[in-house]
């Protein structure tokens, strides 16, 4: 009950600041961010397929007798949680652009998504890459 009213009181200390023209580009910008929560939460699903922590993807193989020697090689689960990240966080950019109308308040917002899922990419990537 006191969390429905303190919502109410917020409403009320804010309504009158925010119109619906200034609020709504805000509001809609936090759908912008749905694309890249959910490319995080494949990334992270990726743990668990069997047999991921086996594949690797390797290049430069030379022959050398009977055998292959691999010089470069990449766990497929690196490469896989990148594509997903990277693919998460481009749908999210692409939908803010679109998201933002031309003007000059929805550039700020347009700047300030980018930054924040820049940020967010930036931080989850380092941690998948470090601590898988």
């Amino acid at each position: 009950m006191s969390f429905l009213a303190a919502l109410a009181l917020i409403w009320l200390l804010i309504k009158n600041k925010f119109n619906e023209e200034k609020f709504l580009p805000m509001v809609r910008s936090i759908y912008a961010f749905v694309p890249l929560v959910v490319g995080v939460y494949a990334a992270y699903q990726v743990k668990f397929l069997p047999l991921m922590s086996a594949l690797n993807i390797d290049f430069n193989l030379v022959r050398q007798g009977a055998g292959y020697t691999r010089l470069i090689g990449i766990p497929a689960f690196d490469v896989l949680v990148m594509v997903l990240l990277i693919f998460g966080l481009s749908v999210s950019l692409y939908c803010a652009w679109r998201i933002t109308k031309s003007g000059a308040a929805s550039i700020y917002v347009l700047a300030a998504n980018w930054a924040i899922m820049l940020a967010y990419f930036s931080c989850i990537t380092y941690m998948f890459l470090m601590f898988h």
